[in-house]
């Protein structure tokens, strides 16, 4: 009987490593624009004051956004 949670040198990846890291640009885009929309969100809320800023509004979104895509795609990337 075969222990199935054994490590196999023999054993063949059912996915290649270069079909694995296809979406690294994608994952650097969204955090640069994380980056940057956090960046606006921030500076338009200090520039409303106390009013609401609708360039914050839309970074916040967009920052939101990001975050979603990038849990997502750590998600995706996680072997079962």
């Amino acid at each position: 009987m075969s222990d199935p949670y054994s490590i196999d040198p023999d054993r063949t990846r059912s996915v290649p490593p270069q079909a694995r890291s296809g979406g690294r640009a994608l994952r650097v885009l969204l955090w640069g624009l994380l980056a940057v929309s956090i960046a606006v969100n921030v500076a338009a809320s200090l520039a409303a004051g106390d009013g609401v800023s609708f360039l914050g509004l839309g970074a916040g979104v967009v920052a939101i956004g990001c975050v979603t895509g990038l849990v997502l795609q750590h998600f995706g990337r996680r072997r079962p």
